[in-house]
Protein backbone atom coordinates (compact mmCIF):
# COMPACT_ATOMS: atom_id res chain seq x y z
CA UNK A 1 0.00 0.00 0.00
CA UNK A 2 2.42 2.66 -1.27
CA UNK A 3 2.26 5.48 -1.95
CA UNK A 4 -1.19 6.38 -3.28
CA UNK A 5 -3.31 3.97 -1.21
CA UNK A 6 -1.37 4.90 1.92
CA UNK A 7 -1.87 8.60 1.25
CA UNK A 8 -5.58 8.20 0.54
CA UNK A 9 -5.98 6.28 3.77
CA UNK A 10 -4.36 9.20 5.59
CA UNK A 11 -6.67 11.75 3.94
CA UNK A 12 -4.68 12.81 0.88
CA UNK A 13 -6.51 13.48 -2.35
CA UNK A 14 -5.31 12.27 -5.75
CA UNK A 15 -4.13 15.77 -6.70
CA UNK A 16 -2.31 16.51 -3.44
CA UNK A 17 1.43 16.94 -3.90
CA UNK A 18 3.92 15.34 -1.54
CA UNK A 19 7.59 14.46 -1.31
CA UNK A 20 8.89 11.10 -0.16
CA UNK A 21 11.96 11.30 2.08
CA UNK A 22 14.09 8.47 3.38
CA UNK A 23 16.77 8.54 6.07
CA UNK A 24 19.20 11.44 5.71
CA UNK A 25 19.77 15.18 6.04
CA UNK A 26 17.74 17.59 3.89
CA UNK A 27 18.09 21.32 3.37
CA UNK A 28 14.84 23.18 4.03
CA UNK A 29 14.08 26.58 2.50
CA UNK A 30 11.25 28.72 3.85
CA UNK A 31 9.90 31.81 2.12
CA UNK A 32 7.44 33.92 4.06
CA UNK A 33 4.81 36.24 2.62
CA UNK A 34 5.96 39.09 4.89
CA UNK A 35 9.39 40.02 6.34
CA UNK A 36 9.85 38.57 9.83
CA UNK A 37 11.24 40.29 12.90
CA UNK A 38 13.09 37.17 14.05
CA UNK A 39 13.74 33.57 13.04
CA UNK A 40 10.49 31.60 12.78
CA UNK A 41 9.76 28.26 14.41
CA UNK A 42 9.57 25.25 12.10
CA UNK A 43 8.93 21.68 13.21
CA UNK A 44 8.07 18.40 11.54
CA UNK A 45 5.45 16.27 13.27
CA UNK A 46 4.96 12.59 12.44
CA UNK A 47 3.38 9.82 14.48
CA UNK A 48 3.93 10.96 18.09
CA UNK A 49 7.32 12.54 17.35
CA UNK A 50 8.40 16.11 16.61
CA UNK A 51 11.64 17.17 14.92
CA UNK A 52 12.73 20.76 15.51
CA UNK A 53 14.30 22.49 12.49
CA UNK A 54 16.44 25.52 13.51
CA UNK A 55 16.33 28.24 10.85
CA UNK A 56 18.76 30.97 9.88
CA UNK A 57 18.24 33.89 7.51
CA UNK A 58 16.58 37.26 7.42
CA UNK A 59 13.50 39.09 6.18
CA UNK A 60 11.43 36.60 4.16
CA UNK A 61 14.11 33.96 3.36
CA UNK A 62 15.11 31.28 5.88
CA UNK A 63 17.03 28.00 5.69
CA UNK A 64 17.67 25.04 7.95
CA UNK A 65 18.32 21.30 7.94
CA UNK A 66 15.91 18.45 8.56
CA UNK A 67 17.39 15.17 9.79
CA UNK A 68 15.26 12.05 9.20
CA UNK A 69 16.43 9.22 11.50
CA UNK A 70 17.14 5.77 10.14
CA UNK A 71 14.35 4.04 12.06
CA UNK A 72 11.61 6.60 11.35
CA UNK A 73 9.47 4.03 9.53
CA UNK A 74 6.64 5.06 7.20
CA UNK A 75 4.47 8.03 8.17
CA UNK A 76 2.83 11.17 6.88
CA UNK A 77 4.79 14.18 8.16
CA UNK A 78 3.31 17.64 8.71
CA UNK A 79 5.32 20.85 9.03
CA UNK A 80 4.27 23.22 11.82
CA UNK A 81 5.23 26.87 11.43
CA UNK A 82 5.03 29.98 13.58
CA UNK A 83 6.41 33.37 12.51
CA UNK A 84 6.06 36.97 13.65
CA UNK A 85 6.29 39.74 11.06
CA UNK A 86 7.71 43.23 11.58
CA UNK A 87 4.25 44.53 12.49
CA UNK A 88 3.87 42.00 15.30
CA UNK A 89 1.34 39.79 13.50
CA UNK A 90 1.73 36.05 14.06
CA UNK A 91 1.29 33.64 11.17
CA UNK A 92 0.98 29.85 11.24
CA UNK A 93 -0.34 28.94 7.79
CA UNK A 94 1.82 26.98 5.33
CA UNK A 95 0.52 27.40 1.79
CA UNK A 96 2.82 24.95 -0.03
CA UNK A 97 4.81 21.88 0.92
CA UNK A 98 3.09 21.30 4.25
CA UNK A 99 2.91 17.51 4.00
CA UNK A 100 5.62 14.96 3.23
CA UNK A 101 5.84 11.20 3.22
CA UNK A 102 8.55 9.79 5.46
CA UNK A 103 9.67 6.33 4.38
CA UNK A 104 12.82 4.70 5.73
CA UNK A 105 11.53 1.14 5.26
CA UNK A 106 13.19 -0.70 2.36
CA UNK A 107 11.02 -2.74 0.00
CA UNK A 108 11.15 -6.56 0.04
CA UNK A 109 13.45 -8.55 -2.20
CA UNK A 110 12.29 -9.81 -5.60
CA UNK A 111 11.63 -13.54 -5.82
CA UNK A 112 11.85 -16.34 -8.40
CA UNK A 113 14.46 -14.77 -10.69
CA UNK A 114 14.41 -16.64 -14.01
CA UNK A 115 17.00 -16.44 -16.81
CA UNK A 116 16.43 -17.51 -20.40
CA UNK A 117 18.40 -17.39 -23.65
CA UNK A 118 16.18 -15.60 -26.16
CA UNK A 119 17.08 -13.98 -29.51
CA UNK A 120 20.78 -13.79 -28.64
CA UNK A 121 19.95 -11.99 -25.41
CA UNK A 122 19.47 -13.06 -21.82
CA UNK A 123 15.90 -12.45 -20.74
CA UNK A 124 15.38 -11.87 -17.02
CA UNK A 125 12.03 -12.07 -15.27
CA UNK A 126 11.12 -12.11 -11.61
CA UNK A 127 8.22 -11.84 -9.18
CA UNK A 128 7.68 -9.00 -6.74
CA UNK A 129 5.12 -8.46 -4.01
CA UNK A 130 5.32 -5.31 -1.95
CA UNK A 131 4.94 -1.56 -2.10
CA UNK A 132 4.90 -0.04 -5.55
CA UNK A 133 8.56 0.31 -6.60
CA UNK A 134 10.09 3.21 -8.45
CA UNK A 135 12.42 0.84 -10.30
CA UNK A 136 14.49 -2.31 -9.99
CA UNK A 137 18.28 -2.44 -9.91
CA UNK A 138 19.97 -5.19 -11.90
CA UNK A 139 23.35 -6.51 -10.82
CA UNK A 140 25.49 -8.77 -13.02
CA UNK A 141 28.86 -10.45 -12.78
CA UNK A 142 30.82 -13.26 -14.47
CA UNK A 143 32.54 -14.44 -11.31
CA UNK A 144 29.62 -15.13 -8.98
CA UNK A 145 28.97 -13.75 -5.48
CA UNK A 146 27.29 -10.79 -7.20
CA UNK A 147 26.82 -7.79 -4.91
CA UNK A 148 25.93 -4.11 -5.17
CA UNK A 149 29.33 -3.26 -6.62
CA UNK A 150 28.26 -5.15 -9.77
CA UNK A 151 25.55 -2.67 -10.81
CA UNK A 152 24.42 -3.14 -14.41
CA UNK A 153 21.27 -1.06 -15.05
CA UNK A 154 17.74 -0.23 -13.88
CA UNK A 155 14.27 -1.01 -15.19
CA UNK A 156 10.73 -0.08 -14.07
CA UNK A 157 9.42 -3.49 -15.18
CA UNK A 158 9.72 -7.01 -13.77
CA UNK A 159 11.41 -8.17 -16.98
CA UNK A 160 14.60 -7.14 -18.74
CA UNK A 161 16.48 -8.30 -21.85
CA UNK A 162 20.26 -8.04 -21.58
CA UNK A 163 21.74 -7.65 -25.06
CA UNK A 164 25.20 -6.77 -23.77
CA UNK A 165 26.33 -10.38 -23.61
CA UNK A 166 28.91 -12.62 -25.31
CA UNK A 167 28.17 -16.09 -26.64
CA UNK A 168 29.35 -19.01 -24.49
CA UNK A 169 29.98 -16.77 -21.46
CA UNK A 170 28.31 -17.45 -18.11
CA UNK A 171 26.57 -14.61 -16.26
CA UNK A 172 25.33 -14.27 -12.68
CA UNK A 173 22.41 -11.95 -11.87
CA UNK A 174 20.68 -10.51 -8.81
CA UNK A 175 17.81 -7.98 -8.55
CA UNK A 176 16.72 -5.44 -5.94
CA UNK A 177 13.71 -3.13 -5.65
CA UNK A 178 14.00 0.63 -5.03
CA UNK A 179 10.98 2.56 -3.73
CA UNK A 180 9.95 6.14 -4.48
CA UNK A 181 11.77 7.46 -1.43
CA UNK A 182 15.03 5.94 -2.70
CA UNK A 183 15.18 3.02 -0.25
CA UNK A 184 16.79 -0.03 -1.81
CA UNK A 185 15.75 -3.46 -0.61
CA UNK A 186 17.84 -6.62 -0.29
CA UNK A 187 19.21 -8.47 -3.30
CA UNK A 188 17.40 -11.47 -4.70
CA UNK A 189 18.93 -14.92 -4.78
CA UNK A 190 21.72 -15.19 -7.34
CA UNK A 191 21.00 -17.05 -10.58
CA UNK A 192 23.38 -18.20 -13.35
CA UNK A 193 23.05 -18.83 -17.08
CA UNK A 194 25.45 -19.69 -19.91
CA UNK A 195 24.84 -17.61 -23.04
CA UNK A 196 23.74 -19.69 -26.00
CA UNK A 197 23.07 -17.78 -29.21
CA UNK A 198 20.18 -19.26 -31.17
CA UNK A 199 20.42 -17.10 -34.30
CA UNK A 200 24.10 -17.27 -35.10
CA UNK A 201 24.85 -17.10 -38.82
CA UNK A 202 27.63 -19.04 -40.50
CA UNK A 203 30.59 -17.09 -41.84
CA UNK A 204 30.36 -15.86 -45.42
CA UNK A 205 31.91 -18.29 -47.92
CA UNK A 206 32.73 -17.41 -51.51
CA UNK A 207 31.66 -19.64 -54.33
CA UNK A 208 34.64 -21.86 -55.37
CA UNK A 209 33.92 -21.16 -59.06
CA UNK A 210 34.08 -17.44 -58.38
CA UNK A 211 37.47 -17.84 -56.72
CA UNK A 212 38.74 -19.61 -59.83
CA UNK A 213 37.96 -16.71 -62.13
Amino acid sequence: MYPDDFLKKKGFGEKDSYKALNQGTYKVSLTTSEPLSKAPSLKLKYSNKIINIPLEGSSDNWQGYLIIPNQAGEHIGEFIYTGTDTKGSVGTEITSGKLILIDTTPPPEPKSLRLLNENNKIKLSWEYEGEEPHHFNIYRSITGKTDKSDFKTTTPETTYSDADVINKIGYFYRISAVDKAGNEGPLSEEEFIMTEYQNTTSQFKQDPELLAI
